[in-house]
């Protein structure tokens, strides 16, 4: 479910407010306001933004040495992510999980 309300600043009261009586996963952005949310609500990252900032790690090195940067490994386990993502995503209830996987591995 997607859910959105708009304020005019960014108090940590709003968030709170805003999520009165939910429970559950957060999707969220680094938004140091959901951090201060009640127990009951765990707030998940985006993999899309911290993939970014590899990303942005990469590009700010020479081309010589973009290569052997661990953040190309980084961004290589994000594409493998984001392959899964994509596949799952053409999947219905009956076929959830395809023949022949057991479990799944970005490694």
């Amino acid at each position: 479910m997607w859910k959105a309300e708009y304020q005019e600043d960014r108090k940590a009261k709003h968030a709170e407010e805003f999520l009165d009586g939910f429970s559950g996963w957060l999707h969220a952005d680094r938004y140091q306001g959901y951090h201060k949310l009640p127990e009951r609500i765990r707030v998940v990252g985006c993999a899309a933004h911290a993939r970014r900032k590899f990303d942005e790690a990469l590009t700010a090195l020479p081309k010589e040495q973009q290569q052997t940067f661990r953040a190309t490994e980084a961004l290589c386990y994000f594409a493998k992510l984001f392959q899964l993502e994509q596949s799952f995503a053409k999947l219905n209830r009956k076929n959830a999980i395809p023949s022949g996987w057991s479990r799944l591995s970005l490694f």
